[in-house]
């Protein structure tokens, strides 16, 4: 009786442990994402958005007037946001 293997598994190695082969895959094919929060100050009631970056770096963006609007430009602008900062970056690393 034959098997037919799964592409991830069936690499042609023997011994082929499927766990190690998933992680393999995972990794290759991982995007990580920038995440995005709201916080509210506990004196003042400022709300930011903190932006924290794959590589651990984080950016604030303040002036909201409360939850509902900083979650709003989060889902609204946070793509442009993004455009603009890497833009950024990039030319400053020239």
């Amino acid at each position: 009786m034959r098997v037919a293997l799964h592409p991830i598994v069936g690499r042609g190695r023997a011994g082929c442990d499927v766990v190690a082969a998933f992680e393999e895959w995972e990794n290759e094919n991982a995007r990580v994402k920038p995440i995005f929060e709201v916080h509210e100050a506990t004196i003042g009631g400022n709300t930011h958005v903190q932006v924290t970056m794959p590589d651990g770096t984080s950016d604030q963006i303040y002036g909201f007037d409360s939850r509902d609007e900083a979650s709003e430009w989060i889902e609204i602008e946070r793509r442009e946001w993004l455009k603009k900062r890497r833009s950024n970056q990039a030319s400053l690393s020239r």
